[in-house]
Formats: structure tokens, sequence, C-alpha cells
């Protein structure tokens, strides 16, 4: 499956030698064309508000699962502006797909569940790794440095003092400490 990407105007093109394919769950205008670089697409396209809604879902779900890496699936090639049409890469029999199952609701139940599945379990390693990060984030974190028994000074703008000359004699300035600021001033050293 190509990477590619094309403008919807090359699908609009296409559009007038559409030739309709039988299926689907709703009345969405749907077909095979072929686009200028002689691929196949598989086009849907909404034809009222309720499948130009779905489309709209339909735009988001592919390209979520794009995002994801979701190899498997036909890739999202081109939408039109307002996404309620879109082009999609063809899964056809002569590249090995079959589609002699028929779509029942049980095997589109057992498709769900399974995709439910995958995103769960990819979520729960994101999830991992996230808090694996987060914990690394939070030992980094300046409060935690303060909590080890470590102070920042600041002189009275709020610029940070760092080294023994930013100190003269008498200087005030606040120290920042686990749970709060302190005044301070420097002495004779």
């Amino acid at each position: 499956m190509s990477n590619r990407r094309y403008r919807w105007s090359d699908v609009a093109v296409a559009l007038k030698q559409l030739t309709p394919v039988a299926g689907g769950f709703s009345s969405a205008r749907r077909g095979l064309i072929v686009l200028p670089d002689g691929r196949q697409a598989f086009v849907k396209a909404g034809v009222d508000e309720s499948t130009r809604r779905w489309a709209q879902k339909e735009i988001a779900v592919y390209r979520f699962l794009d995002k994801h890496s979701y190899p498997h699936l036909p890739r999202l090639l081109a939408c039109n502006d307002d996404e309620t049409s879109f082009a999609l890469e063809a899964l056809l029999p002569g590249d090995g797909w079959d589609w002699s199952e028929s779509w029942n609701d049980q095997r589109l139940d057992r498709t769900l569940d399974r995709l439910t599945a995958t995103l769960e379990r990819r979520l729960e390693r994101h999830r991992h790794e996230l808090s694996g990060l987060a914990g690394r984030l939070d030992a980094l974190s300046p409060l935690k440095i303060l909590e080890r028994g470590y102070a920042l000074a600041r002189d009275e703008q709020g610029r940070v003092l760092k080294r023994v000359v930013q100190f003269p004699s008498g200087l005030r300035f606040r120290l920042r400490v686990t749970d709060g600021d302190v005044a301070a001033r420097a002495g004779e050293s």
C-alpha cells in the first residue's frame, strides 16, 4: 500500500467514471474510480444529512487509524473540503482481499470487539509509557530538588542568584524552600 495522498480535485474528475459497488449499510454513494495515475480507489460520498455526518465520522476514524499505524486497513487518500466524501485505497480481490463473506451484524460485532481490544491494549501500553515518563519528569522537578534540602535564592526582582559574587554583604533576597519562601539577607563572608 502506498503512502501517496491525492487532491480531492483528482478524485472529483474520476467520479464521472464511478463504477458503483453493491453493499454497505447506508444510502451513501459508493464505488470504484481510477485515479489519474491509474490507481483504483474506493469512494464514498454522503448523499443526505445522515450519510454526510457518517462520512465525517469515518474520515476521523481513518485519520486516527492512519496516525497510529494500522497498516492492515485501507488508507485515506483524499477527502473533500467539508469532509462529507472521501477516497480510500481500494481493497480488491485481485490483490488478495476476499469479500465473499458478507458483513452481517455478528461479523461486524466480532470485528468491532477485536478493534476495541486492540485499541485498549495500545492505550494501556501508552499509559504505561506515559507513567514512566511522568516519573522521570517528576524526579527532575525543581520542587523535588527542594524536597531534598536544597534552596533557590532570588533577588528582589525575582532573578535567580547562582554565584557568590551575586551576594554582596547586606543584599536582601528570598530563599525558596520546600514549603515556601523565606526572607534573607547576605552577611559578611
